[in-house]
């Protein structure tokens, strides 16, 4: 396995992401927002305060934490994923390797939640806006604050963005061997 340290190329950075990053998940731990049920499973408030089951263990979502802290220095920093891609690859593979679980229902979500983490930006904004946080086409021309996209623009790239979440999933299911 593969340890933390070595997610990054950036030797300056990778200490600074997993530490705040391990914060993160403290602070969900501390203040019950991720708790063990009577069943033994994991569980997690989201957004909209309903509980759902972590479909993943603790390790992977510090992987993933990490992973969007990391997304977020490099925009803040105005680089993109090729100006350090070498981290970004093996940290992608870091990632898939904690993450493979045999549960086949478990294993498609995490697919899919990788398809839509890798979706470009405006369409992964526009798809979590749309479905995760179920606001309108309308709150969501707002919300972006687009200027030159009209409410029938917006549903066609909606749609074209879905298109491809949905050719990412076959896609990956097909490397594993699963049914779309």
């Amino acid at each position: 396995m593969h340890s933390y340290g070595a997610v990054f190329s950036k030797d300056n950075i990778k200490e600074d992401i997993f530490q705040q990053s391990f914060v993160k998940l403290w602070t969900e731990i501390e203040t019950k927002r991720i708790f063990i049920g009577d069943d033994d499973k994991l569980y997690r408030f989201d957004r909209k305060g309903n509980i759902r089951v972590l479909t993943c263990n603790l390790k992977s979502f510090l992987i993933d934490i990490a992973k969007n802290d990391y997304r977020d220095w490099l925009r803040k920093d105005r680089l993109t994923l090729e100006d350090d891609f070498e981290s970004f690859a093996h940290m992608m593979e870091v990632s898939r390797a904690v993450r493979f679980d045999d549960n086949q229902e478990t294993l498609k979500e995490q697919i899919v939640a990788d398809c839509v983490f890798d979706l470009p930006p405006r369409c992964k904004d526009i798809l979590t806006m749309f479905y995760y946080k179920g606001m309108s086409l309308d709150e969501i021309l707002v919300a972006r604050g687009e200027k030159n996209i009209s409410k029938n623009g917006l549903k066609t790239g909606k749609y074209k963005c879905m298109e491809s979440l949905k050719t990412r999933v076959k896609d990956a299911y097909k490397k594993y061997n699963l049914k779309y």
